[in-house]
């Protein structure tokens, strides 16, 4: 069992920040994304739900579809946040190294609930 799926049966919200939905050239192509992360879908993934850190009780995951690098998190109220999607891999790995920015983006997001 997955770090992921030790969770997922206790989400209770998910939120996708702006930044996801502007990572994507159409809104359904994100909503698509959200959908396939939730109903974890493993067959469509190359990588799925691979947890790479903790913060401040948020858990980091990372996951890869089509091509696309996505992160996201889950917060100690369980809420599911989409935070970034990236197509070229030196980005999604300087925004992971920026853990200032992530917190930031889980508090923004959380504060929308």
């Amino acid at each position: 069992m997955s770090h992921y799926e030790l969770f997922a049966s206790s989400i209770k919200s998910y939120i996708i920040t702006k930044h996801f939905k502007r990572d994507f050239k159409h809104k359904e192509e994100a909503i698509a994304l959200v959908l396939d992360v939730i109903q974890s879908d493993h067959e469509r993934f190359e990588q799925l739900h691979k947890l790479e850190e903790q913060l401040k009780g948020n858990h980091i995951f990372r996951g890869k579809i089509n091509g696309k690098h996505i992160v996201y998190a889950i917060t100690p109220e369980h809420n599911l946040i989409f935070l970034r999607s990236f197509k070229n891999f030196k980005q999604y790995e300087e925004f992971l190294s920026d853990k200032r920015r992530i917190l930031k983006m889980i508090q923004i997001a959380k504060a929308e609930i």
